[in-house]
């Protein structure tokens, strides 16, 4: 079997503590969407980027989402809405990003189907479910000004947030802030504040003597998040207290880099204590999860992927949603 569709089991070190009682409404929500995706199904041949799921207690994966449409072929930058109830990605005609359509999956009537939410990249919801915010990318839509924007779930009342840095937002779990990461490596950072009286205020984060690699995530709160961080020449999977985005502060490393493998896109869920990354190694991107206190395992024995982007968790943590070529 191909490796994109191949992974082999975890061992029992690798799977964490399940995720809390209060959790189990949203986990049958996420298994309903799950087990929707047909299990072997391989992505489409034209496809050019694909979206997967990690079972990260089975090591298997499934196909989520491949070619939408007919030139929409690029499929990316998902995330998973608070209720388990939708995924969230956009799909492309090849890498002209600026065409670039957002799409949610999710099951009604007992059926998945896929619609389509509007012209952007990159969305994410809000916790309670009632807005999405996503950037808009330069000549997307005629007179639209490229930038962060911000809608009703249903698609309506688009407006801009006037922040024209960065590229890739994420919902903060407590609903107020919205972390943005720019296109490039070091990558800057900003937190929008979606709580100010007279609207939203964009600061910078700042780590003293850091700088940060790859997109960073949201660690189970409104003022933490996971990052790769390099400070002193080390380069640390690591906990950053963001409360004061112009002081970030180091709270904790869960992994310091070793072996010759470069972490990207990292993941940590604080339900379970689950965390994974994309891999890079010399001969090419593979998964890794680990649990706080151990080292990580290589998850995809069968070969080393050309690329691995984008990871995020389910609410759950129970499933991870990552993108990949497709072989």
């Amino acid at each position: 079997m191909k490796t994109f569709i191949s992974i082999a089991l975890l061992t029992a070190s690798a799977v964490c503590v399940r995720a809390a009682p209060d959790m189990v409404g949203v986990s049958a929500a996420v298994d309903d969407v799950v087990m929707s995706f047909e299990q072997d199904r391989a992505p489409a041949p034209s496809s050019e980027l694909a979206i997967f799921l990690l079972d990260v207690e089975r090591g298997t994966t499934r196909l989520v989402a491949d070619k939408v449409s007919t030139d929409l072929t690029y499929c990316g930058s998902p995330s998973w809405s608070a209720d388990g109830r939708r995924i969230l990605f956009d799909a492309t005609p090849g890498q002209r990003f600026q065409l670039a359509r957002m799409q949610a999956v999710e099951v009604a009537g007992g059926a998945l189907r896929t619609r389509e939410i509007g012209v952007g990249t990159a969305p994410t919801e809000s916790p309670d479910g009632k807005r999405i915010a996503w950037w808009l990318n330069s000549g997307a839509e005629a007179g639209d000004s490229a930038g962060l924007w911000i809608m009703k779930a249903d698609g309506s009342a688009r407006t801009p947030l006037g922040v024209r840095s960065g590229g890739i937002p994420k919902w903060s779990p407590d609903g107020k802030r919205l972390l943005v990461s720019a296109f490039a490596s070091p990558v800057s950072l900003d937190i929008v504040d979606l709580a100010g009286r007279i609207g939203p205020t964009v600061e910078s984060i700042s780590l003293k003597g850091g700088v940060f690699y790859s997109v960073p995530s949201w660690a189970g709160d409104g003022t933490t998040m996971v990052a790769v961080v390099k400070v002193g020449g080390v380069v640390d999977f690591a906990l950053i207290d963001v409360s004061k985005p112009d002081k970030a502060v180091f709270k904790r490393s869960l992994w310091r880099k070793g072996g010759g493998v470069s972490p990207a896109y990292p993941v940590y869920h604080p339900g379970t204590g689950q965390c994974v990354f994309a891999g890079r190694e010399r001969d090419g991107t593979v998964l890794y999860s680990f649990c706080v206190g151990e080292e990580p395992q290589r998850i995809d024995p069968n070969g080393c992927r050309g690329k691995i982007a984008s990871l995020a968790f389910s609410p759950d943590g129970r499933y991870v949603l990552f993108c990949s070529v497709p072989e």
